[in-house]
This record gives structure tokens, sequence and C-alpha cells, in this order.
């Protein structure tokens, strides 16, 4: 897509989606010559080893066993990047429904095979839905204390 149609997508202006796009280039150029981690979150995965970032020394951690200190600083300020023991991500959870549904309204609708669900407004108020009891839902709920 054209920035405008991007920018517009993203209701802000071209320059400032220029902006953007200029930082989001610098940032990674500048972790590929230092030899630093790029870490994307959000998204559907799975995986069977534990991720952590340590507060302390930012170094990202992966183990088979969960850790209660960082390797590499001995700290105990680790995060876990994936959800809590139990709450692997797959790419469909068998908890996952066919029914699309608003974070904001809380409206409901048939999931539409072949279309994800994030591009699909929702007919109630016009906000973006996302799949019931995904991965990206549990987050909202957990985030907004709604569970």
């Amino acid at each position: 897509m054209t920035q405008f149609q991007a920018a517009e997508k993203m209701s802000v202006s071209r320059p400032t989606l220029t902006g953007i796009c200029e930082k989001a280039r610098r940032t990674i150029a500048m972790a590929f010559v230092e030899g630093k981690p790029i870490l994307i979150e959000g998204g559907d995965f799975h995986t069977d080893e534990f991720w952590y970032r340590c507060e302390a020394c930012f170094k990202l951690l992966t183990s088979k066993t969960a850790l209660l200190q960082c390797s590499h600083c001995e700290s105990d300020k680790i995060r876990p990047l994936l959800p809590k023991p139990g709450k692997t991500l797959y790419l469909k959870s068998d908890e996952e429904t066919d029914l699309c549904v608003c974070r904001n309204c809380n409206a409901k609708i048939p999931h539409q095979p072949g279309t994800p669900c994030r591009l699909t407004d929702c007919p109630e108020c016009g906000n973006k839905m996302t799949r019931e009891n995904s991965y990206h839902h549990q987050l909202f709920l957990n985030t907004n204390g709604t569970e």
C-alpha cells in the first residue's frame, strides 16, 4: 500500500507515518550493527521453551525449564514473555471459538473463514473484532482485569 493509504489506515498524517517508518529503520539498523536482539511481541505462536527478558541487564533468555533469575547477571527481575505455564500459544487453540468478538462492546458475530477477525468491523460500534478466546482476546481480558 502507498504511504498515503497506510497513514489513512493508521489514522495518522503521512508525515507522521514517514517519521514512524524512519524511526523503525534506525532502530532495526542499530540492533543489527550493535548485535542486539530484535524482540517482536504479539501474534500467535508455539514454543516448548520458556522465554524471559531480564529487566536488569535487558538480556533475552530462553530455557527448557522455568527460570527464577537471569543467567547473565543473576538478577531476579526477569519478565516472562510467554503466558503462564499451561497457557501455551498455538496457531488455533482448542479454546478458540468460531466467533469474532468486539473488545469494545463485546458483540459477537460468526467468524468468516479466510477473513481475519481483525479485518472485520463490529456491527454495533464499528471497532475491530478479534477471535473469541484467542491469544489476543485473552491478553485483552487479562490486561483489563475482566478475567
